[in-house]
């Protein structure tokens, strides 16, 4: 699931977060390219709806909890390449950073093969946490779910709530 994490003041101009849970995502049910397709559809509505995201950013937050290896090889290497294409180059985005956590053993050497697509600032705006101890260091809390050890919304409001907005 793709859940951006609501600010806590409407006129914030504080980046965006967004919050990827591919592990809650049936790998063998839905096509990737209906996936990717729903997260754009999520990046479109942050533009429609808060003009600071362009001007501010935003970073990517991704649970890698309870994904398996099915998710990864379904991204192909033309998938991968179009979506971060447009990632980078077609939307109006500040990617200001990835803040990946609970990271399957394979991961690096997905990481290695993909990283190739990524720019080098993309590279760095990369970071890796063992557990989410770590990303309660650099996500405010009052918009980190309750799940993640926050004091913002759960994991249930924010899915009801994107799906609304869908």
């Amino acid at each position: 699931s793709c859940l951006p994490l609501p600010k806590k003041d409407k006129a914030s101009t504080a980046p965006t977060f967004i919050l990827f849970r591919t592990g809650t995502i049936n790998p063998y049910k839905y096509d990737v390219a209906d996936i990717i397709k729903t997260f754009f559809m999520i990046f479109e509505i942050l533009l429609n709806e808060d003009d600071n995201f362009v001007i501010a950013g935003g970073y990517a937050i991704h649970d890698s909890k309870d994904t398996i290896l099915t998710h990864m090889l379904n991204v192909t290497p033309t998938i991968a390449k179009k979506s971060l294409t447009c990632i980078q180059y077609g939307y109006p985005l500040r990617s200001k950073g990835l803040y990946l956590f609970n990271t399957p053993p394979y991961f690096e050497a997905l990481y290695n093969i993909l990283g190739h697509f990524f720019s080098e600032k993309a590279k760095e705006r990369i970071h890796i946490f063992s557990n989410q101890e770590g990303l309660q260091k650099v996500i405010p809390l009052e918009i980190l779910p309750k799940e993640y050890g926050g004091q913002g919304s759960s994991i249930f409001e924010l899915r009801g709530l994107s799906v609304m907005k869908l």
